[in-house]
């Protein structure tokens, strides 16, 4: 079963599968790197925690550099709405979907 990664309204947006997110679609987004979450160009975007791409306000790690884009990774099953949360820091789950 897929790690499924949520918005804070709980809504799944994406997935884990091995060091990458992927979205629904099975697309790749971004790379992991430890709980750093960066874009595939390299940018960061937050830290992964508990099932969501968050702001720690950890300072910026800086950029991994461009990567290799893996092969779609297919379609992941449904999720389910896993309800909205509360959480000590700011949703930018988004920021993998622009």
């Amino acid at each position: 079963m897929a790690r499924f990664i949520y918005n804070d309204g709980g809504d799944p947006v994406a997935f884990v599968r091995g060091r990458f997110l992927h979205g629904l679609d099975g697309g790749a987004l971004a790379r992991l790197d430890r709980s750093h979450v960066h874009r595939l160009s390299g940018e960061y975007v937050g830290e992964l925690y508990g099932d969501m791409v968050v702001d720690r306000g950890v300072a910026d790690p800086g950029n991994l550099g461009p990567s290799d884009i893996p092969a779609n990774a297919g379609l992941p099953g449904h999720a389910g709405n896993r309800g909205a949360r509360d959480s000590d820091y700011r949703d930018v789950s988004i920021q993998l979907l622009s």
